[in-house]
């Protein structure tokens, strides 16, 4: 699809600049796609917003459809061309959601049928920069862990939100496994550095996805969030309150609905006393120190797995929820 004009491809980027959808165009082949000795290529491929589609022809005569967002990550569906009847052109139709995405190939022939393929998760992954570059990660025998690429002094490409949160859930969980000869005074550093860093794994995912979003395709209801959130200075750390609402206003998400009442609560009290943790002393170690006596105390050494689980747990049901959304055109 080399002979497309700029203009043509812009309107196909703007077009599929979208969590969920499908594309169909016929293709001629002249035969090179089905001769063995021909070496691969790239049929197709483009960045839409935060979005990449990628459709190539392998050395080894398969058509892999590969498809990236944030959201999803990259997924391939592959398509053997044996299977296939040779024909000078072919059908193709390739879909996305996040669900699962599809290759479609028909050859335009007679007695040429229909072959499908459903993707999978990919082991070579793509992003889009900044500025619009594209950058292949890892491959067959190759785990990447938190890419970051800069550019003259800029950073074009960092980890999706919801991998910099494995990251740091990662990171907790092997913090979680130290061990000192200070006994209980190491083990309450321990758990309360592991909850500040839950906290701030929160704020990094929930103010990078909300960003992403709108590179999906999905854009927030601006006006909404100015009339409500004008005044208020971006704290994505604040929970209850600034971050609650700008997924509540800009997108119809509501933090309430993610978890039960008894967990929200939960979370909000595991905000409160990062603060304490933060602005007080690493060394506290009751939780809910200003509700004792009235309550029994809780400690953090006693609750710091539970709340790993917990925020994880928050974190995947709040990045589902973005998931269905859907563009509004």
């Amino acid at each position: 699809m080399k002979n497309l004009s700029p203009q043509i491809l812009e309107q196909i980027r703007e077009a599929i600049k979208r969590p969920k959808g499908t594309m169909s165009f016929e293709y001629v082949t002249e035969n090179d796609l089905f001769d063995p000795i021909v070496p691969g290529g790239i049929i197709f491929h483009t960045p839409s917003g935060e979005h990449y589609f990628r459709l190539e022809r392998t050395n080894n005569a398969e058509v892999q459809f590969y498809h990236f967002s944030p959201g999803t990550g990259t997924r391939v569906a592959s398509i053997d061309l044996k299977h296939l009847t040779p024909s000078e052109k072919v059908f193709i139709v390739f879909s996305w959601s996040p669900k699962e995405i599809q290759l479609h190939i028909r050859p335009r022939v007679e007695g040429g049928e229909l072959v499908s393929a459903i993707g999978v998760q990919s082991k070579v992954g793509f992003r889009v920069g900044k500025d619009g570059s594209i950058v292949q990660v890892g491959g067959p025998g190759v785990e990447v862990i938190g890419t970051r690429v800069n550019v003259g002094g800029k950073q074009i490409i960092k980890p999706t939100a919801i991998d910099a949160w494995n990251e740091t859930k990662k990171a907790i969980e092997i913090l979680l496994t130290g061990e000192s000869k200070e006994g209980f005074i190491f083990e309450t550093v321990r758990a309360n550095l592991s909850i500040v860093m839950m906290v701030t794994g929160f704020e990094a995912y929930s103010k990078t996805r909300y960003q992403e979003i709108e590179g999906e395709g999905i854009s927030p209801d601006n006006e909404l969030v100015k009339e409500k959130l004008e005044k208020r200075k971006e704290n994505f750390q604040d929970f209850d309150g600034y971050c609650k609402d700008i997924f509540k206003f800009g997108y119809g998400i509501k933090f309430s609905g993610l978890v039960s009442s008894n967990e929200f609560d939960r979370l909000k009290q595991l905000f409160t006393f990062r603060s304490r943790i933060v602005h007080a002393s690493p060394m506290i170690s009751m939780v809910n120190e200003f509700e004792v006596p009235k309550e029994e105390p809780i400690f953090s050494t006693n609750i710091v797995n539970d709340a790993l689980i917990l925020f994880n747990y928050f974190i995947n049901r709040l990045h589902e929820e973005t998931l269905k959304l859907r563009r509004k055109d």
